[in-house]
């Protein structure tokens, strides 16, 4: 059976919210023990994600930590059906046998859709045609694509929508949805007045804000990124011109005569880049060796090698993570899928109003044994919304800083800090580390 630890690692990785290192999240492993000491003897966790937006990579240290359970539940909140969407795409992308896609197919996959604009004619295929199997997904209870998903708890409307949702990702038209346009309408509107010199101020944003924290992610890559939005590009040998329906998003919008009308359009990151997410750090040295004060490798290449080392790991049980992906490492052809089917994983998609309705209902009392505050969704973390009475008394709750938001001045991130202390000490957490501008998250505990 699959080391639980493995896969808690994996699904963390898949929702994004941007931050770098593990060290801030997992403190020490003598800390977590001891905040899982009640789950480990009843093997049971349950793990409570409220997230917007959400697909950045989470990865965490947790190989340190010495236990391991039988069972561990993953309930998932967004604020968007697209979003949910994509978290249902990319777990039915996990599952393909490997004889059908290998574990590199899979990374340059993930990759490309998660954070690319535009796409290989390629990935944009595999998109229309998997789209079909997730709307038979969402519509057939009894369909078993993606074994450990569980989306009983969803509303019939929701999904409908997911099944609309996915229904556009089949849409051979192109004119319905083109990103390049939404992109620079995003860019123009975000840098107003400052548009005609925007690789200067994309450069001025590199060296005064993202490089002292990440210093992985190199200036061209970045600067490329922020032109048009297409962060990986790993076959040299194909364009990508083809948009990522995935990124596209419903919103109610006012017209100019005032009237909410609904627009799709590109309403995600344009500021710091999905770099962040798997390029941003490393575990393997010989990836990050320097030649002349630079690091060798660029943000691509360690995000190909850690989502590649992540996949393995999931998959077999076992990782070459000291190897590079593009170093000819022998593929792995056997489907050792089968681990996630023996009930060892279960992962739960909620109602998007979940958020102020889980301390309503009494199955929720007390089962959660950790819980993911995202810095988009922090505003729920209060006892009106009764979340105090769905967290167990062991309870590590974990909230996002704004370290990574580009565009807020040291003082609006210093303010965020305080007034989320302020909100997890209002309802019972005590904070269970010292808060420093490099923190990615902040740690509390109920006792």
């Amino acid at each position: 059976m699959l080391d639980v630890k493995f896969i808690k690692s994996f699904f963390c990785g898949l929702f994004w919210k941007l931050r770098k290192h593990p060290e801030d999240l997992m403190g020490s492993s003598s800390h977590l023990k001891d905040c899982y000491q009640e789950v480990q003897s009843e093997f049971l966790e349950q793990m409570l994600f409220l997230l917007f937006l959400c697909c950045c990579h989470w990865q965490t240290d947790v190989q340190r930590v010495n236990f391991i359970l039988k069972v561990i539940t993953f309930y998932v909140i967004e604020s968007h059906l697209e979003v949910l969407a994509r978290h249902i795409l990319f777990f039915s992308l996990l599952c393909e046998p490997s004889d059908k896609i290998g574990i590199r197919e899979k990374t340059e996959l993930f990759l490309e859709l998660f954070g690319n604009t535009l796409v290989r004619a390629q990935t944009a295929q595999y998109l229309k045609e998997k789209a079909d199997d997730l709307i038979r997904f969402v519509t057939d209870p009894s369909n078993k694509l993606i074994p450990f998903l569980d989306l009983s708890s969803l509303k019939f409307k929701e999904r409908d929508m997911l099944e609309g949702i996915f229904k556009f990702w089949q849409n051979p038209d192109e004119k319905t949805f083109t990103i390049e346009k939404h992109w620079d309408k995003r860019l123009r509107h975000h840098l107003a007045q400052r548009y005609d010199s925007r690789r200067g101020v994309f450069d001025w944003d590199y060296h005064m804000k993202l490089q002292e924290m990440v210093p992985l992610i190199c200036n061209d890559e970045y600067i490329q990124w922020r032109e048009d939005g297409v962060a990986f590009h790993l076959r040299d040998d194909a364009p990508y011109d083809i948009s990522n329906r995935m990124l596209a998003n419903g919103a109610l919008l006012h017209n100019r005569d005032g009237d909410l009308v609904g627009q799709r359009g590109y309403w995600g990151d344009i500021v710091t880049s999905p770099f962040i997410a798997f390029g941003s750090y490393c575990d393997d040295e010989r990836m990050l060796k320097k030649a002349n004060d630079k690091y060798v490798k660029s943000s691509q290449e360690i995000s190909q090698h850690n989502v590649y080392s992540m996949l393995e790991l999931l998959l077999t049980g076992t990782s070459s993570s000291s190897s590079n992906p593009d170093s000819g490492i022998e593929e792995i052809t056997n489907d050792t899928i089968g681990r996630l089917i023996d009930g060892s994983v279960r992962v739960t998609l909620l109602p998007l109003n979940s958020a102020t309705e889980l301390g309503k209902k009494s199955k929720y009392e007390k089962l959660f044994h950790c819980a993911f505050f995202s810095n988009s969704m922090i505003h729920h973390l209060t006892s009106v919304n009764g979340l105090d009475r769905v967290m167990n008394e062991r309870c590590l709750l974990i909230c996002e800083t704004a370290r990574f938001i580009l565009d807020l001045r040291k003082e609006n991130k210093d303010e965020y800090l305080k007034k989320v202390i302020q909100m997890a000490l209002a309802i019972g957490f005590k904070s269970s580390q010292v808060e420093t501008d490099a923190s990615n998250t902040l740690l509390f505990t109920l006792s």
